[in-house]
């Protein structure tokens, strides 16, 4: 996230890692300044400072847990990213992330299928290094939707070969 502070253009990446990697994230959103051993970096008035502390305090979480934990962390991530709730149930994504799996084999290797897939990767490695949620991987679902086509097109071309 790019914002304007101070007359120059910086990054609030460190903010937003943290939000996302702290033993209170679960892979969820946390804002950070919520919990007292993350308060101090509100009051840090140097912009650039404070980002230095936020990325400091991711290290130090990653650093602290064993790898068994970051392990399942990362794949509760993953879980999150792909998870069907948000508010509500949502049918039509449910319906379509099946067939888009099943799409996902034959374009494999194929030669301009990759930038689906590289589009759907570059959401996923994004919501798994910073956090899950639905509005992570909404940019995925028309790219979803393509992969679903081609998975329900094999399915209809399997059937008429039997």
């Amino acid at each position: 996230m790019f914002g304007r502070r101070g007359g120059s253009w910086d990054a609030s990446a460190g903010h937003t890692l943290l939000g996302g990697n702290n033993p209170h994230a679960k892979g969820l959103w946390h804002e950070p300044h919520l919990y007292p051993e993350y308060a101090y970096l509100e009051k840090i008035a140097d912009h650039a400072e404070s980002q230095r502390a936020y990325w400091r305090e991711v290290l130090s979480f990653l650093r602290k847990t064993p790898w068994p934990d970051l392990l399942r962390f990362y794949a509760w991530k993953l879980w999150l990213f792909w998870d069907n709730f948000d508010d509500r149930f949502n049918w039509v994504y449910a319906a379509l992330l099946p067939f888009a799996a099943i799409g996902f084999w034959p374009t494999r290797r194929h030669p301009r299928a990759w930038l689906i897939h590289l589009g759907i990767a570059n959401f996923l490695i994004i919501s798994l290094v910073f956090y899950a949620n639905v509005r992570m991987r909404s940019p995925t679902e028309p790219l979803l939707v393509v992969l679903a086509g081609v998975g329900i097109d094999r399915l209809f071309a399997a059937k008429e070969r039997r």
